[in-house]
């Protein structure tokens, strides 16, 4: 993860319009100011960025309309923001969820933030999430959904954040020991295996 660029208001980033930096396959989790606009008074506008090849109607719909649940797990010392979309279905007489965008795991971690580490806010301050599904092939933002997490997600957050923050003296370091974890780990491993320190379903 690289710091997030300076941000555009969420307004100004438009589904069917190029986004505003160039987005690969794979997920994204932006919690850190850039360089001068770092205020540790002030938390941060986050935002989780999906980058997709040539998403699916069945995702792109599912990204619109289904049920936002995000969980916070720590797997062997090492954060992850983990995000999917659900629709609530009628089977019968039972109520099921089924999985229309599985788990997109994304690793966080202050290295990979220049060191910041965001405040932990008090109640009952939340902050704003915007996701972003992005076919990364063409560019194209192909959808756009905004909520807040509720403030005992962003104190759990800022208060990894702030136990890993010497985990490492370098961000080579870190690759590593993703790349080892990504090696005996297969997708949708890190939620069930990891300890969960935060759940959001649907946003507050």
């Amino acid at each position: 993860m690289t710091p997030a660029s300076p941000q555009p208001e969420l307004y100004a980033i438009t589904v069917g319009q190029p986004f505003y930096r160039r987005v690969e396959s794979g997920c994204q989790f932006n919690y850190a100011p850039s360089g001068d606009h770092v205020d540790p008074d002030q938390a941060p506008h986050v935002e989780f960025i999906l980058g997709f090849d040539e998403p699916t109607p069945r995702e792109i719909e599912g990204f619109h309309n289904g049920v936002f649940e995000a969980v916070l797990v720590e797997l062997e010392q090492t954060p992850f923001v983990c995000i999917r979309f659900c629709r609530t279905l009628t089977e019968g007489r039972k109520l099921v969820h089924r999985e229309v965008i599985g788990w997109q795991e994304c690793p966080v971690h202050p290295v990979a933030a220049q060191g910041y580490v965001p405040p932990e806010p008090a109640p009952p301050y939340r902050w704003l999430l915007s996701l972003i599904l992005v076919d990364s092939n063409t560019q194209l933002v192909r959808g756009l959904r905004a909520f807040t997490l509720g403030t005992e997600f962003c104190q759990a957050f800022a208060r990894s954040m702030q136990r890993h923050r010497d985990d490492y003296s370098s961000i080579t370091q870190h690759l590593d020991k993703l790349r080892d974890m990504y090696a005996r780990y297969a997708v949708g491993e890190v939620v069930k295996r990891g300890e969960v320190l935060a759940h959001s379903l649907g946003g507050d």
